[in-house]
This record gives structure tokens, sequence and C-alpha cells, in this order.
């Protein structure tokens, strides 16, 4: 998605994820002096790339891509406005389902947006390539005309590398290109096939009414069964040990996902 003139010499990527607290503040406090300096002015055009951390961030992300196009960075930016309030809470699934209530969703189409997994599926390409072509493997990551800035920074720091650009007449040919939709995030695939269900546990939909959903609501020893070729809300998977998990990860200006490997993000443990 992308805010700005799309002819702006100066072109600012970001990989982002909704449940990362660095990300929250760069929209917050960085993103309205950019906007008013830069993008508002025809001087740069912002695009925004999916990199969720987890399964609530991709669930927001979801959300945002399901409201109408030309309020998805107001979805965004309300999202990452009130994070703490569905983000980081003892049961994330209805946390979230009351605050898409806010953003105009109802039940029904909240459980049909969740539930459309080629959404995901183009989701989790952006970060899959984002991982393995340009090497992003934290949270917030810039691109400015293809220069690097990961973590959190100021305006100040945004813009000395934006006028740098603006007056050497470099364009954003050499940014990373735009990541094709399709293809599913391949680190998670191979454990969707093999997810061990325990007796009693608590599915929170039905196979009727969100079939791609309701087969990752399975829970393992150790597992809050969750792969994201399925955007299923476990309680168990989405408890507040995992959010508290998720802040402890976050320092140094930057946010980590819970484990990588073969360049992806895992499922959270």
């Amino acid at each position: 998605m992308v805010i700005g003139n799309e002819d702006a010499p100066v072109t600012i990527i970001e990989y982002a994820s909704l449940t990362c607290g660095h990300c929250a503040n760069f929209h917050k406090n960085t993103l309205p002096e950019l906007k008013k300096q830069y993008i508002d002015t025809g001087k740069a055009k912002m695009i925004m790339r999916e990199f969720p951390l987890d399964p609530v961030a991709s669930g927001g992300f979801m959300l945002a891509r399901c409201a109408p196009k030309d309020k998805y960075f107001d979805v965004l930016s309300a999202m990452f406005a009130d994070q703490r309030s569905w983000a980081f809470t003892q049961d994330p699934y209805n946390s979230m389902l009351n605050f898409s209530k806010q953003l105009g969703f109802t039940q029904e189409s909240f459980e049909a947006c969740l539930g459309n997994q080629q959404l995901l599926d183009g989701i989790t390409a952006v970060q899959e390539r984002a991982s393995k072509e340009f090497g992003v493997n934290s949270t917030p990551t810039f691109f400015v005309n293809g220069e690097r800035i990961v973590g959190a920074s100021s305006f100040d720091e945004f813009s000395k590398v934006i006028e740098v650009s603006l007056s050497s007449g470099q364009n954003s040919a050499s940014t990373p290109p735009q990541p094709a939709c399709g293809g599913v995030f391949m680190p998670f695939s191979r454990y969707s096939r093999n997810w061990r269900s325990d007796s009693g546990v608590q599915r929170r939909l039905s196979s009727t009414r969100w079939p791609l959903v309701s087969r990752s609501l399975r829970q393992g020893h150790g597992w809050g069964a969750m792969s994201l070729c399925c955007p299923a809300l476990s309680r168990r998977h989405l408890s507040g040990a995992h959010a508290r998990d998720r802040n402890a990860r976050q320092g140094n200006g930057f946010c980590l996902p819970g484990r990588l490997a073969g360049g992806g993000v895992l499922p959270w443990r």
C-alpha cells in the first residue's frame, strides 16, 4: 500500500509488525512529521510492507486489507495508536473482534476477513520475500531509496537520509522491488500438517463457518498451535504470556520475531 505521489523522487519502504512497539512509536511520533514535510509536499512516497511477527499481527494486517483501500493507512494508524488494547491482552481474539467493530466490522465480516486464505497468502509472501531477498529479520526496517535503516529512528535521522537522496538526484528506482503477492510462507507450511490435537481443546470457530481457520485450532503439547497457513487465534496460543513474551523481545530500537529458521518466522511457543 502506498501513500504519496507515485512519481515522488524518494521512496520510503517500511517493513512493520502491528504488534511491534517500536513500529507503533514510529507511526505515532515520526510518520506524521515525515508526512507533513516530505510526503504531502510530493518529495517522497511511503510504501507499507507487512512483516507480522506473530499471529495477532497477521490478523491485524488482514483486517487492514479488508477495509476499503483508501482506509488502509487509517486502520493501521488506529491499531498502532491503541495497540495495547487489542494486541497485548489475555484474550486477543475477542479484543481484536471488539476493536474491529470500532472500525466498522461486524462479527460476520471479521470472521470472513480472517478466514480469507488468499489474503493471508499475499501477506506471508511479502514477508517471505523480505526475509530471503532483502535480509529483513526485525521490525521496523526501512529502505529509503535503497538505504537501509533498522530500528526506531527519529525524524531528524530520516530527514538526513532523505535530503541526501534529494540533493544527489538519486531516484526511487534503487529501492527494493515490490514483492509479488501469492504463495505461502513456507517455514510455516511444513508444520501445518502435523498439529496434534489434545482432548477437550476449545475451538473458537466451527469447521463449517471458518473451514480455513478451524484446522489450525489444534493445540499440541507445549504448542499454542498456530500455523500462519491458517490465521486462527486460539486462546492458549494468544495468551497473556505470549503477549508478554513479545514485549520482552523488544529492545535496542527494534522488535524481533520469536524464532527464525530458513529465513522465516516460526510460530510462537
